[in-house]
């Protein structure tokens, strides 16, 4: 007795305890089933294993790099005319404010918020230099002037007290001499004593004339000792006396040198007046001390060591550096001073003030101290242009002149930072030491009275044209968050996000500007996905059973079987539902895919195999069969079927179930557990039913399909004339069996050929349903290009720092920054890439680090791509194409050969790690990893189903027919479903749609072949006619296959009706293979097969074949064929008769049935 054989038995016997099973099955799995909901993402996650390259770039940039730390984001782009007018900035910034608390908000950043940052960077980097730069200029106008002021100042005050000191000293002596020589020249015989009587009064009357009394008082005195002096000289018996011969001038010198001191008193020189006319006295004779230029040079000795005294009172906190500096600087102002009134220099030595000497002299000085040409406007260093600055701008009176320092501060950072001085001369009133939030408020004022065209502090237009398009007419915010896209309030943020921008549209549309918004991003997909999936299962679910019922129905003309079949694929799918949700809150997340799927393939697949036992059931009753004959029967050839296709099935799921993508691995883990446990309810859950309902299941019609009845007999008679379509069909098949094969091959090479010239395509954003979130990533695309949203990343992690501190300074490992920059080079020039930016190229062009200028207005962006180890880098390579597109996908290995070239004729690179991330390179790697998974899935799939249907139905040709012509179901599926979707409608053919397409057509479409091979082979066993057998069970199951198809048609084919392109280019190419392989390739393409393969049909070596056949006869050798009688013998149920108490009804029909 043979398995099926004893399953039968055993659910004759207990049927009702299966039924109580189920149900309690179905009472645990409602709990379950109904948080189904908790556990669906709606999120394309690439999960990539950990050692995939992309997967290892962005490990690496999520450590290295401080701005990639958000879990999702959501996006708000922004569409008008202009969105960088006045309107469009209020939008943004409200949009900022009202957004504010939303929960676990990280991050905004607009171009508002950009522009906010770099004033405030700018403005709090450049106010302790306006300030520092002021005092420098303070400092450097008093090193340059303080000096010579001093020393100016000194000698305008001592030069005229020479004059008059020497005046007071020599005066009274010359005026004697002058008299006395002229006495003596006119009378030179006159007695001495007369002589000098008379030139002491002749000096008096002179000295004397106009002076007041003191004055005369002092000339007296000063003469009277001057002529006591003058006339002891003459006594030669006093000790003072001179020769007769002694001229005058000396006499008057030598008495001079005795009474000066005794009269002005500075011997000793014990303070600085006597000091003082100590120094004159000893720098003149009555001879020069009437000498201009004698008075003036001691006038600036006295000036120098005066001022220098004065200088260094001040200097005892100054370095011994600075104070040499100074020194250095003073005695080359005194020379040059000096120099000026000895004629020996181009300054006039007459003519000219004292200021206008000095400033002579600084002129001609300070260029050399300070190390600036005088003559030219425009400085070589920024040091010598600011030395030049204040020596042009102060004055030797004023150098200490904050406002002229202040000006000179202002516009020396304008020109240093191309600022505007206004906005300089507003960061200055800050005041000297303000507060951070004092720098925040100024530049949120700023940039709420401006535009970005009209900001003081421009960022790169490069940076600028990531936010605003280059027309102007888009603006992307980007919002990030620490809670991941799936999370709950995740999604009331897109809510209230919607709901706040909705409001903002409003408020400016009313106000005159005309404005569109649109709020995307991962989270903001995650959302529209959810609402769309909720909307089309709303649809797709009632329209699904809709067709289910309808067509069986119509099948059966019952209004009662059609439950019958929904009911058991319910139980499959809710139980389903309740084991994935185990499992998805466990270790796996369900995708939103999956829960479409297996609802239609489940409904279809579990109304299919209900169907298959149903059918052959009414099929047992016709012939007169009692209710458990026709059950046992049903269980044990249609039971084998169904049993036969669920493991093909559960085999093609079950292959991937071994791949890494995890939409491919659970959706082979749902099918596979779904058609399992569909299976095991309709060997269990739906013979029971069965029997404990019997004919009641094709009510109104139930009397019909009794065993004898008028329209039994109608219908057995017309079997046996086989004037239907399906027996004409097959006698078709079987006549131009040649022209059929041949026809099916000519269609099949140019399928084949589509596929393979066909593109593919990685972009799911394409297969969204129309929403918000997919309306605002197409404009992004448009506005900005999708190779700018989504670049392509190079991460290197260096041997060596790349940056690195110097003091307060930060500085950049040049020779690195070289090696990087001809990498950029190189790689900009693989075909594809449009761009690539760096630590030498932070905005996609090359920066010269040697301008210290440049880099220091670069300094922000170069540290971006520069890592907080200062070892790893990271490269933005930007591609023409669209990231998703096979071209740019395609690009990936093309980068990354280059690469490996590279880093080899590269000394500095050759020991750093390269990886290539990204989305682009996501999805290669993805692709790659997949692709080498499928190949496995392959070998897997065929090789499983293959050995399945071998010790199924103990032949070797029949499962490589099968398989083959599965095969060509779905080329020609596939075919038809690239040229509909991506040639007609315009969508782009999804990589994973083949995979999943083979997968599970090559389990699903052996349904109907398995069915027909089996009823086939059972016929064969009767009659030992290969074309009578096809013949025969073409037209038995033709109906059923074909019913089968069109629910399976329907099912599947709903998914049509989804908002979601991957839906519906599922839907329509599972339902166009089947509805293919139920109409063209069961009906036609497989009796045309078989019957030219005839004996080879059931050949298997070794003597194991199920259905001997003599090879050169074709005829059965063993087992014998058997009539129908016999058969129907074998087939009776080995229990007693009473297996249950009948009912009324029961009773009755045994009764017309043994009639």
């Amino acid at each position: 007795m043979g398995m099926f054989d004893k399953l039968a038995d055993f659910i004759i016997k207990k049927h009702k305890a299966i039924l109580v099973i189920w149900i309690f099955i179905l009472a645990l799995s409602t709990p379950f089933i109904t948080r189904m909901g908790e556990i669906i993402t709606y999120e394309d996650k690439n999960d990539l294993p950990k050692d995939a390259e992309s997967e290892r770039a962005r490990v690496l940039i999520s450590e290295r790099f401080s701005d990639s730390v958000s879990n999702s984001s959501i996006i708000v782009v922004i569409k008008s005319d202009n969105v960088t007018d006045e309107k469009s900035r209020d939008f943004a910034l409200t949009l900022k404010e009202r957004s504010e608390n939303l929960e676990g908000i990280l991050e905004y950043t607009s171009i508002y918020d950009a522009y906010e940052q770099a004033i405030n960077y700018s403005a709090s980097q450049i106010h302790p230099n306006l300030y520092s730069t002021e005092k420098s200029a303070l400092e450097l106008a008093q090193l340059m002037y303080a000096s010579p002021y001093a020393y100016t100042q000194a000698y305008m005050y001592i030069r005229p007290n020479v004059n008059s000191t020497a005046s007071a000293i020599f005066g009274v002596p010359s005026a004697y001499l002058g008299a006395w020589s002229a006495i003596y020249q006119q009378m030179p015989t006159m007695p001495i004593e007369m002589i000098n009587e008379m030139a002491y009064q002749n000096a008096y009357d002179t000295m004397t004339n106009g002076t007041n009394e003191t004055e005369k008082m002092f000339i007296s005195a000063y003469l009277n000792a001057f002529n006591s002096t003058w006339t002891q000289t003459f006594n030669y018996s006093n000790v003072l006396f001179l020769p007769n011969e002694t001229s005058p001038i000396d006499r008057a010198s030598f008495v001079t040198n005795i009474t000066a001191p005794m009269i002005f008193g500075f011997e000793p020189a014990d303070s600085e007046e006597k000091e003082f006319l100590k120094t004159v006295f000893l720098n003149f004779t009555i001879t020069t001390w009437t000498n201009d230029t004698e008075q003036e040079l001691l006038a600036c000795r006295l000036a120098n060591s005066t001022s220098w005294s004065q200088i260094v009172s001040n200097m005892a906190n100054l370095p011994q550096e600075q104070i040499q500096v100074i020194s250095a600087y003073h005695n080359s102002f005194n020379n040059c001073y000096l120099g000026s009134l000895t004629q020996i220099s181009e300054i006039p030595s007459t003519g000219i003030t004292p200021e206008e000497r000095a400033k002579h002299c600084i002129d001609s000085i300070a260029p050399i101290f300070f190390g600036f040409d005088a003559s030219k406007p425009e400085q070589s260093t920024r040091e010598s242009q600011f030395a030049y600055e204040v020596w042009k701008s102060f004055e030797i009176e004023d150098f200490a002149n904050k406002s002229k320092a202040h000006t000179i501060a202002i516009n020396t950072i304008a020109k240093s930072s191309n600022l505007d001085v206004n906005f300089l001369e507003k960061i200055y009133d800050l005041g000297e030491n303000p507060k951070d939030d004092t720098y925040s408020q100024f530049s949120h004022s700023i940039i709420e009275n401006g535009t970005i065209w009209t900001y003081p502090v421009q960022i790169p237009k490069r940076y600028v044209e990531k936010m605003v398009s280059k027309e102007n007419d888009l603006m992307m915010i980007l919002i990030e968050f620490s809670l991941d896209s799936s999370d709950d309030i995740m999604k009331e943020n897109v809510k209230e996000l919607r709901k706040i921008v909705s409001e903002l549209k409003n408020e400016l549309n009313n106000n005159g500007k005309k404005i569109q918004a649109y709020v995307t991003g991962s989270a903001a997909i995650s959302v529209d996905t959810e609402a769309k999936s909720i909307t089309d299962m709303l649809i797709i679910e009632p329209v699904t059973i809709a067709l289910i019922f309808l067509f069986i129905s119509l099948f059966f003309l019952s209004i009662v079987t059609p439950f019958i079949p929904l009911v058991n694929a319910g139980i499959g799918l809710l139980v389903s539902q309740a084991v994935i949700f185990i499992i998805g809150s466990t270790f796996l997340e369900i995708h939103y895919l999956i829960v479409f799927i297996l609802f239609a393939m489940i409904l279809a697949v579990g109304s299919d195999y209900s169907i298959f036992i149903i059918s052959r059931y009414r099929e047992e009753r016709v012939n007169g069969k009692s209710r458990e004959e026709a059950v046992r029967t049903s269980m044990i050839w249609a039971g084998e079927s169904i049993a036969t296709s669920g493991m093909t099935v559960i085999i093609g799921a079950g292959a991937l179930v071994f791949m890494n993508f995890s939409i491919a691995r659970m959706l082979g883990i749902a099918f596979m557990l779904g058609v399992g446990i569909a299976l095991a309810v309709n060997l269990t859950f739906l013979p029971s039913m069965i029997l404990l309902l019997g004919n009641r299941i094709f009510w109104p019609s139930r009397d019909k399909w009794k065993g004898g009845s008028k329209f039994a007999e109608e219908y057995k008679k017309k079997k046996a004339r086989h004037e239907g379509y399906f027996s004409k069909s097959a006698r078709f098949s079987i006549k131009h069996s040649k022209a059929i094969v041949l026809a099916c091959l000519l269609v099949t090479v140019p399928s084949v050929y589509a596929i393979s010239s066909f593109e593919i395509s990685f972009d799911f954003i394409s297969l969204m349903p129309k929403s918000e979130s997919k309306a605002g990533m197409n404009a992004m695309s448009e506005g900005f290009g999708a190779g700018n949203i989504m670049p392509t990343y190079v991460v290197i992690e260096l041997q060596n720092e790349i940056r690195y501190k110097v003091g307060n300074d930060t500085e950049y490992n040049l020779t690195l920054i070289d090696t990087l920059e001809r990498f950029s080079y190189e790689l900009e020039d693989i075909d594809n890439v449009a761009s690539v930016s760096g630590p030498s190229r932070p905005n996609g062009y090359a920066l010269n680090f040697s301008n210290k200028n440049e880099i220091e207005q670069y300094q922000a962006d170069i540290d971006r791509t520069i890592g907080i180890d200062n070892k790893t880098v990271i490269l933005t390579v930007v591609l023409n194409k669209e990231p998703m597109e096979k071209k740019s996908v395609d690009t990936i290995p093309l980068l990354r050969e280059k690469i490996s070239s590279l880093k080899s004729k590269e000394s500095e690179l050759k020991d750093a790690k390269i990886l290539v991330g990204g989305e682009t390179a996501n999805m290669k790697d993805l692709q790659d990893m997949t692709m080498k998974d499928f190949s496995a899935v392959v070998v897997f799939v065929m090789v499983g189903i293959f050995i399945v249907l071998v010790v199924v139905l103990r032949s070797i040709m029949i499962p490589l027919r099968l398989i083959l012509t599965i095969l060509l179901s779905i080329s020609w599926s596939l075919a038809l479903t690239m040229f509909i979707f991506q040639t007609i409608l315009g969508y782009p053919i999804i990589w994973l749609l083949p995979i999943i397409l083979f997968s599970i057509l090559m389990g699903l479409g052996m349904d109907y072949d398995i069915y027909l091979c089996t009823r086939i082979r059972e016929e064969y066993l009767k009659s030992g006619d290969d074309e009578k057998s096809i013949v025969t069970a073409v037209e038995e199951t033709g109906g059923i296959i074909t019913i089968c198809g069109a629910i399976m048609v329907g099912a599947v084919g709903s998914l049509v009706l989804s908002g979601l392109g991957l839906l519906q280019e599922f839907g329509f190419a599972i339902g166009f293979a089947i509805l293919v392989d139920a109409t063209i390739v069961r009906i036609y393409l497989v009796p045309a097969i078989m019957v030219l393969l005839k004996k080879w049909n059931w050949w298997m070596p070794g003597g194991i074949q199920r259905v001997k056949t003599d090879v050169k006869t074709g005829t059965i050798t063993e087992p014998k064929p058997i009539d129908e009688n016999d058969s129907e013998k074998k087939t009776e149920p080995n229990v007693q008769p009473s297996i249950q108490p009948e009912t009324k009804s029961s009773q009755c029909e045994n009764k017309e049935i043994n009639k």
